[in-house]
């Protein structure tokens, strides 16, 4: 089933988060804020050249 969603979602919106569990925010802190710190870039500069 994940993989059929992960399949509507558009592969520059989509990451497999590797060797975490269902709540990595808090079992994995330092690991999730990776991926976080990486996607909030992203929207940030998707910004920033947008002119918004």
């Amino acid at each position: 089933m994940g993989n059929d969603l992960a399949q509507l979602i558009h592969p520059e919106h989509f990451e497999v988060m590797e060797e975490m569990g269902h709540f990595p925010m808090s079992e994995n802190p330092e690991g999730f804020k990776r991926y976080l710190v990486k996607i909030l870039d992203k929207i940030i500069n998707s910004y920033t050249q947008n002119g918004s």
